[in-house]
């Protein structure tokens, strides 16, 4: 049987927004993103080299902001 570990993590809030959006509409849960990624994250050389060179995501001071803009 699989050990689930509990933790808590900061999302950035208007991130969060547009994926709760997006969730809703593809039948997914913020549970199923995360483990999905955690695996492609450490079995996916290339996933995992985009996602560490992803600079969309910058730390400023000690929080992150993102700069997104929306191409609807």
């Amino acid at each position: 049987m699989n050990k689930l570990h509990l933790t808590s993590v900061k999302v950035l809030r208007d991130l969060y927004k547009e994926f709760k959006y997006e969730a809703l509409r593809n039948d997914q849960t913020l549970q199923k993103v995360v483990n999905r990624s955690l695996f492609k994250y450490v079995t996916d050389e290339g996933f995992r080299q985009q996602i560490d060179e992803e600079v969309s995501l910058t730390i400023s001071g000690s929080n992150l902001w993102y700069q997104w803009e929306k191409i609807w």
